[in-house]
């Protein structure tokens, strides 16, 4: 028990650290790939939770896809022979401040929260990851295909645009 509420405490730590270095990049980039350390934060605490699927949907929908369009955008629009667009940040201490009062509004909720009332082995659900794939597998395939085409015309239309076009240079 001891060892997975440190690991939680580990996963909670660099799931804020990512937030962070989020909000405070300069460089699209860079801010994509500390998306992706928060995303990977999120699906790990659903694990902790014990909502498996959740966490699988989190790791394919969220990293594996939107995540990677964003990737690809990004590559995809930057223009050759240019250095990387970087933000000028304005206004960072009401922003520092609006941080501050939340962290210190979540700590109080923290410290208060009724730790006994807690379950200490939280019931497994047996099977919520087979149902899920049944029932997206059965019921949903539909709509699951469909945003998936939908996906792949946004990725090629993004792609068709962001190439440049030498027929209208002089």
């Amino acid at each position: 028990m001891q060892m997975t509420l440190l690991l939680l405490f580990v996963v909670l730590a660099l799931t804020v650290a990512g937030a962070i270095g989020l909000v405070m990049a300069r460089q699209l980039m860079h801010a994509a790939f500390w998306l992706l350390l928060v995303l990977l934060g999120v699906g790990a605490m659903f694990v902790f939770v014990g909502a498996e699927v959740l966490a699988l949907s989190q790791l394919v929908v969220y990293v594996g896809g939107i995540l990677i369009l964003i990737l690809f955008g990004v590559m995809l629009t930057q223009r050759q022979g240019t250095k990387g667009q970087i933000s000028r940040i304005g206004n960072r201490w009401p922003a520092w401040l609006l941080v501050f009062g939340l962290g210190m509004a979540l700590a109080r909720l923290l410290v208060d929260f009724p730790v006994d009332t807690l379950p200490q082995n939280p019931p497994l659900a047996m099977g919520n990851v087979e149902m899920a794939g049944l029932e997206l597998m059965t019921h949903w395939v539909l709509p699951l295909e469909v945003a998936s085409l939908l996906l792949l015309v946004a990725l090629v239309g993004a792609a068709f645009m962001a190439r440049p076009d030498k027929r209208l240079k002089p």
